[in-house]
């Protein structure tokens, strides 16, 4: 795991052009301000720069380790780099400082489904979805976690509730579900 009291070097003359012109103007001002990194780092995310996106995390966490959307974020990262162990380190103290966070509480699922844990996926969709009960999206996760375990009742259910909310099914999990119907 990275050090977290690590010195950042080099952010500066790293600033990506076509960054939100308000997050550039916030890291080119006076050091210590720590929001700015966080929506670097998830703009690197976003685009695919996940190295880039760590480092801005990290630095962020240097300034202030007290705020859990800066772990949700870096743990986000980690999970998709594929470090489940470093991504729910992270997830378990966003969520140790902010209960109330339903982004970390889905992106710990997300991790604990990768884990192969599906009881612990469902349980932490369960909570993200008492947050906010109109996320399209996170009924569609629980409803593939409920049909990876064969619970085809269960899945239609938050896949016809996730579809009420405006969400949608990639190709593979409506094919998943064909599958999963015929048997």
């Amino acid at each position: 795991m990275r050090n977290r009291s690590q010195k950042f070097r080099g952010a500066r003359s790293e600033i990506p052009e076509r960054l939100n012109p308000n997050i550039k103007a916030s890291l080119a001002g006076p050091p210590g301000e720590r929001l700015p990194w966080n929506g670097r780092g998830s703009a690197r995310r976003e685009k695919g720069d996940l190295d880039g996106a760590l480092a801005d995390f990290d630095r962020a966490v240097a300034l202030d380790s007290q705020i859990a959307a800066f772990y949700a974020n870096r743990g986000r990262a980690w999970l998709i780099k594929r470090d489940l162990a470093r991504a729910l380190s992270d997830l378990n103290y966003a969520l140790e400082l902010d209960p109330r966070s339903a982004d970390a509480w889905v992106a710990r699922g997300h991790v604990w489904g990768g884990k192969g844990d599906f009881a612990r996926a469902i349980a932490d969709y369960d909570q993200a979805l008492r947050l906010r009960p109109r996320w399209a999206d996170v009924h569609g996760n629980r409803g593939l976690v409920q049909l990876m375990q064969g619970k085809l009742a269960e899945a239609e259910a938050d896949f016809a509730r996730c579809r009420a909310l405006g969400g949608t099914l990639t190709p593979e999990i409506e094919r998943l579900l064909l599958e999963m119907k015929r048997r």
